[in-house]
């Protein structure tokens, strides 16, 4: 399932969702219509044929098409299928107050997350156990200057660093 939000929406007909197996060439596989009102939307799309793909990763993009038929596309996803490492999510991303970290595991596991910023120095860091499946970490960022972050997930077998942009 793919799921993202939205904050504000003004003039929004809808989303397309576009899927890759190559990392270049996407094609459609559904439309969201948007709610184009004020507050938090939650959308999702489920993409059924992704395990007769024969694939080891599959990239996701969605495309945001206003009423006016202009768009922008969001920045490319990798979900690598069959993979032990933790999936992570950052949204929104840039944020202003808070940004959530979506963390899906095949398993029980510990992970110490860090926010550093551009001169490397730790400005948070916590440890959490997370339990197999989908995780959500909420990250309060509100009083941090505006910048460009590293957020960095360690576990046992894996390091993977994310981009946070504060406004």
């Amino acid at each position: 399932m793919l799921s993202w939000n939205t904050t504000s929406e003004e003039n929004t007909s809808h989303f397309i969702v576009e899927r890759s197996l190559n990392g270049r060439s996407f094609t459609s596989i559904g439309k969201v219509q948007a709610a184009n009102t004020p507050g938090n939307h939650s959308y999702s799309l489920t993409d059924r044929s992704i395990t007769s793909l024969g694939v080891s990763a599959v990239y996701y993009r969605l495309q945001m098409i206003d009423l006016d038929g202009k768009f922008r596309t969001s920045p490319v996803v990798v979900l690598n299928i069959n993979s032990k490492e933790p999936a992570l999510t950052l949204y929104p991303n840039p944020a202003k107050e808070q940004a959530n970290l979506a963390v899906t595991v095949q398993k029980n596991m510990q992970v110490t997350i860090q926010l550093i910023d551009g001169l490397g120095k730790t400005i948070q860091m916590q440890t959490r156990t997370l339990t197999q499946g989908n995780n959500l970490l909420a990250l309060d960022i509100k009083t941090l200057p505006a910048g460009v972050y590293t957020l960095d997930v360690k576990g046992i077998d894996f390091d993977k660093k994310i981009q946070l942009i504060k406004q």
